[in-house]
C-alpha cells in the first residue's frame, strides 16, 4: 500500500494494494493534486509495482529494493534492538508510541479497508484446513471485535520502523486498513509470543530477547488506558496472535514448509488456548 497526503489537510488520495494488484485513487482529492503532489503520486505507485515485480518480493514480502534516501541513512527498530538490547525498554516504548498514534488517527472509510471484514474472508479461506468447531470460535471472536474507523498497519513490528536522524520512519504500509487497534496487537503477539516461536526466524532477533520487548511493549501501550483494555486482550492472547497467522498461511504457497509450520502453531498452539 502506498499513500500520498495532501500537503495541507493531510488527507489521503491514493492507495496502491500489493496483494489484490488494486491501485484506488480517491477522486474528492484529486481535484486539488498539484502538478508535483501528482509526480509523487505516480512515482510511489510505481515504486510499488516495482517492489511487487522482484523476485525476492514474491518469496518474501517483507524483502524488496527500498527507496535509497530512507534507507542509507536509516536504521531499522529491529537492528537497533540487536546492537542494542540493553536498552530493550526504549525501543519497546518508541513502538508503542506509534502505535497509540496510529490508532487515535481516524482513516477514511472511502480509502481504507475495513480490515474486520477482510478477517471474515480470511477465515473462510483457511476453513477447509480447520475443524469446523475452530472455524465457529473464530468467526464468533471475529464479530465481537470492535468497529473502529482509525487506522491499522497490520505489519507493525520493529522492522517496519526505520530511524532516520532521529525521527522513526513506519514503512510496509501494504496491509494498512481501518479497524481497531487490537489488529496491531495481535501482529505484534504473532511476532514476538513465545508461544509462536518465529520471533527470531522473522527478525532476526533471539526469541527471549522478542518476549522481553512484547511485555515492554504491552506496558507501555497499555499505560494511562483503562484496565480494562489490557483485561481484553490479556485473556485471549491466544486469538489476537492468530489473526496474522489466519491472514499470512493463505499467502504462503511459495513457502510450504513455513506455510505448514504456521498452520500447525495455529491449530495446535493457539486454537486450543481460545477463550470459549
Amino acid at each position: 500500500l502506498c499513500t500520498v497526503r495532501l500537503p495541507v489537510s493531510g488527507r489521503v488520495v491514493g492507495q496502491y494494494r500489493w496483494h489484490s494488484d488494486t491501485l484506488r485513487l480517491n477522486p474528492r482529492y484529486l481535484a486539488h493534486l498539484s502538478d508535483a503532489d501528482a509526480l509523487d503520486l505516480l512515482d510511489t505507485v510505481l515504486h510499488e509495482l516495482l517492489h511487487k515485480a522482484s523476485p525476492l518480493w514474491k518469496q518474501l514480502r517483507d524483502s524488496f529494493r527500498p527507496h535509497p534516501e530512507i534507507w542509507m541513512r536509516a536504521e531499522s527498530l529491529a537492528a537497533m534492538m540487536r546492537r542494542d538490547p540493553e536498552h530493550l525498554d526504549d525501543h519497546a516504548r518508541l513502538l508503542a508510541q506509534l502505535a497509540r498514534t496510529i490508532h487515535a488517527t481516524p482513516a477514511d472509510p472511502a480509502v481504507f479497508p475495513d480490515i474486520k471484514a477482510d478477517a471474515a474472508g480470511w477465515i473462510t479461506d483457511l476453513a477447509p484446513e480447520l475443524r469446523e468447531s475452530d472455524v465457529s470460535v473464530l468467526r464468533a471472536k471475529v464479530a465481537a471485535i470492535p468497529d473502529a474507523d482509525t487506522c491499522v498497519h497490520f505489519d507493525l513490528h520493529a522492522g517496519n520502523v526505520m530511524i532516520q536522524a532521529g525521527e522513526p520512519v513506519v514503512i510496509d504500509m501494504g496491509d494498512f486498513s481501518r479497524g481497531s487497534g487490537l489488529f496491531d496487537l495481535g501482529l505484534i503477539e504473532t511476532i514476538y509470543a513465545p508461544q509462536i516461536g518465529i520471533c527470531e526466524r522473522v527478525t532476526g532477533i533471539p526469541n527471549a530477547i522478542g518476549a522481553d520487548f512484547l511485555a515492554r511493549f504491552l506496558d507501555h501501550y497499555f499505560d494511562g488506558l483503562p484496565a480494562a483494555d489490557r483485561a481484553r486482550f490479556e485473556q485471549d492472547r491466544p486469538f489476537w496472535g492468530s489473526l496474522r497467522l489466519l491472514h499470512s498461511i493463505r499467502l504462503l504457497g511459495a513457502l510450504p514448509d513455513f506455510r505448514a509450520e504456521l498452520l500447525a502453531t495455529l491449530r495446535d498452539r493457539l486454537l486450543p488456548g481460545m477463550s470459549t
